[in-house]
């Protein structure tokens, strides 16, 4: 995949969260995302990460998304 993001869950997930439309971040601030932060990046993984441990059993398990849980992913 040749993108500014190589994965298409990373293009994807920047694109809904950042790049939506003209009012969202990733447009309306864009040196700050140029080059891409990161952090942003690992906040996207840390997310996947999540969801992954929600089905982890097969099932949807919910679990929150905090920062206390997933901090050592996001490091």
């Amino acid at each position: 995949h040749s993108s500014l993001f190589h994965t298409r869950l990373n293009q994807q997930v920047a694109n809904i969260l950042w790049y939506h439309n003209k009012k969202n971040e990733g447009v309306m601030c864009e040196k700050a995302f140029s080059p891409f932060p990161l952090p942003a990046l690992a906040l996207v993984h840390t997310a996947a990460e999540c969801c992954i441990d929600e089905w982890y059993e097969g099932k949807c398990k919910d679990i929150s998304f905090l920062s206390g849980e997933y901090r050592e992913a996001y490091d």
